[in-house]
């Protein structure tokens, strides 16, 4: 899924400096198109949004390790968190950050 949402932020929105608004909705139609260049090109700028965003995500797991850590500890003993709960356990955290 995370796949076909790059290749939609590419084809279909136009979010890549490359492509720039160049919309191709059509070229994951047809299977031919598999083999076009332009498909390759999708396929490999789609590969690095997936792993800038890995990347990113990992850094931000880890630079939170330990409000991670105190919320599984949490949901280990009581099965189930409300806000109210987060507040209580993340008071470093903004009320912000645990809005639905």
């Amino acid at each position: 899924m995370a796949t076909n949402i790059a290749r939609q932020m590419i084809c279909r929105y136009g979010m890549d400096e490359e492509f720039g608004l160049l919309a191709t909705p059509e070229l994951f139609k047809h299977a031919e198109a598999m083999s076009s260049p332009t498909y390759q090109k999708v396929n490999e700028l789609a590969g690095r949004i997936l792993k800038e965003q890995m990347e990113a995500t990992m850094k931000l797991m880890e630079s939170n390790r330990q409000h991670l850590n105190t919320v599984s500890k949490a949901l280990l003993e009581r099965n189930r968190l409300y806000r109210k709960d987060l507040e209580r356990i993340l008071p470093t955290i903004s009320a912000k950050a645990v809005q639905p």
